[in-house]
């Protein structure tokens, strides 16, 4: 894991707290991402696609980049991660 915290972008390894956090998270979402692939069709009693595996390796490959961030499937077959912060949403797709 690398932090890039307090290093204006230079990449150097940390081994604070809030990264071995971070790791934790990143395994659960992967984790949490392989369980979605079982989603069927109709997961959600309300027509929902399947999720797409395109969706899961692109999320697999941002979820190191968004910690913190809630991950859910869609109702399309993707994949979306979403975080709240004061007044601002933000959310991102794949």
């Amino acid at each position: 894991m690398e932090c890039i915290k307090n290093n204006f972008g230079r990449q150097r390894p940390c081994k604070c707290e809030q990264c071995k956090n971070t790791e934790l998270m990143e395994l659960k979402v992967t984790e949490l991402l392989d369980a979605m692939l079982k989603l069927e069709q109709n997961w959600d009693s309300y027509g929902a696609a399947p999720i797409n595996k395109k969706a899961i390796k692109i999320a697999n490959q941002l979820a190191p980049h968004l910690s913190g961030f809630r991950v859910v499937p869609t109702a399309s077959g993707g994949i979306q991660f979403g975080r709240s912060m004061d007044d601002v949403e933000i959310e991102i797709s794949a």
